[in-house]
């Protein structure tokens, strides 16, 4: 702790006698208690706040004038709990702080454009923004409070490393991730659950250009057209596919009933941030439906979802194939060699769909065992099973309990989806065709 004349030059201190290097200390109150101009500087991260005094600052700064001021400059991370500390005794000598805690994180740049569909999401989500910004000291635990200093101050590629080097040393390869989805999960807290849809997913961008030193928000949405049931949603990449003997290729689309089904068997939670991203990417990017109009009766198709190693859904190629996740390197390299080297799919269910011109707009989701409408094979399985009866109405009710990803996992129980694969209906597949396209 030390009395210095500030980055101005215009500021001239007050001289005083050596100084004590604990601001809580008698003599350390003392000079705070004299001080027109209180800053903290770390050395960390070579910044400067303004904990009291930024009136008087910014008038000398203003006014290019030389005037007396006693600034008290104190070193401290200010990532640490010592910070707050010293507003708190700030506030109880002086009255008063000045400190903005929004300075020290890196300002978020809302791509508005990409928001231009969804004029009803702007204004919360820089509601969420503001309020993040402004209280994130108290919402994010200090290692993050750190990474994103740095970001503040010399940019996402050299906080990037920091934390990567951390990472590995705590034996956690995917350090990054971890306070990007915190900042995530924090966002979408302060949104109301009406506004999270499946039809579209916020973004949040790093180290990209002007986003080195600033956190970039934008939103992704599925294309749109109108039918007479009601919106059809779509995928950028414009799958297409033919439905029995139909000769004609239509545009694969959804109601928005449908993609929640769709992400409520696919996604564990998918109002959450992660999981909204995950149900987003799902719906974007497949681009692989297998029509089963002679199987079901009437025009639908099947849906598939890759099994991925250290992910809930690797749980189908464990229970029904008794196959193993990948053993060694990172979870990125195990990822990465499964999705490529053997991938494996599972069957999330069937959509019947409507025609409307070029369109096969998918109405709902039906799980496999489900007997609505014309039912399931998985179904029609169950029903003709030959089992006693009370036997078949355990599957059935097992059915009924199972109907999200989230109830799946939960139980651990893939025995009646192991029981329809092993009895004729295919449960876990490999797809000799591309199912997810990926920029």
């Amino acid at each position: 702790m030390s009395e210095t004349p500030n980055t101005p030059s215009s500021t001239n201190p007050q001289p005083d006698r050596p100084v004590t290097t604990r601001f809580g200390t008698p003599e350390g109150r003392a000079q705070l208690a004299r001080a027109d101009i209180i800053l903290v500087s770390d050395p960390v991260q070579q910044t400067r706040s303004v904990l009291y005094g930024r009136e008087t600052l910014e008038e000398i700064v203003r006014s290019g004038t030389s005037r007396d001021a006693v600034v008290v400059t104190i070193q401290l991370d200010s990532a640490t709990e010592e910070l707050d500390e010293l507003e708190t005794l700030i506030r109880e000598i002086k009255g008063r702080s000045s400190f903005r805690p929004a300075d020290l994180f890196p300002k978020f740049v809302i791509d508005t454009a990409s928001f231009g569909s969804h004029p009803d999401l702007l204004g919360p989500v820089r509601h969420a923004l503001d309020e993040l910004r402004n209280q994130h000291r108290t919402l994010l635990p200090r290692v993050q409070l750190r990474f994103y200093y740095s970001v503040q101050a010399a940019g996402f590629t050299t906080a990037h490393e920091e934390l990567r080097l951390a990472a590995e040393r705590a034996n956690e390869p995917n350090g990054y991730l971890v306070p990007l989805l915190t900042l995530g999960h924090l966002i979408y807290n302060r949104l109301p659950a009406d506004l999270i849809k499946p039809t579209r997913c916020l973004d949040i961008v790093h180290g990209l250009g002007p986003l080195e030193r600033n956190i970039g928000v934008r939103c992704r949405s599925l294309l749109v057209r109108s039918t007479p049931r009601g919106p059809a949603y779509y995928s950028r990449r414009m799958p297409r596919m033919r439905f029995g003997a139909d000769r004609q290729e239509r545009l694969v689309a959804f109601s928005e009933h449908a993609l929640e089904r769709i992400c409520e068997r696919t996604v564990y939670n998918w109002r959450d941030f992660g999981g909204n991203g995950d149900a987003f990417a799902f719906l974007d990017n497949c681009v692989y439906f297998e029509d089963c109009t002679d199987a079901r009766g009437e025009p639908s198709f099947v849906v598939y979802n890759s099994c991925v190693p250290h992910f809930a859904s690797w749980a189908y190629a464990r229970h029904v194939l008794g196959q193993l996740a990948p053993l060694g390197g990172d979870a990125r390299a195990n990822i990465a060699r499964a999705s490529t080297d053997h991938p494996l799919y599972y069957r999330v269910g069937y959509c019947p769909v409507s025609f409307h011109g070029d369109l096969a707009l998918a109405t709902t989701l039906l799980i496999p065992g489900m007997n609505l409408r014309r039912g399931t094979p998985e179904g029609r399985l169950i029903e003709n099973c030959g089992l006693p009866p009370t036997e078949v109405a355990r599957m059935k009710a097992q059915v009924e309990t199972q109907l999200s990803k989230k109830a799946l996992t939960d139980s651990d129980d893939y025995s009646l989806i192991k029981w329809f694969h092993e009895n004729g209906v295919p449960q876990v597949v490999t797809i000799e065709r591309e199912v997810f396209k990926y920029d």
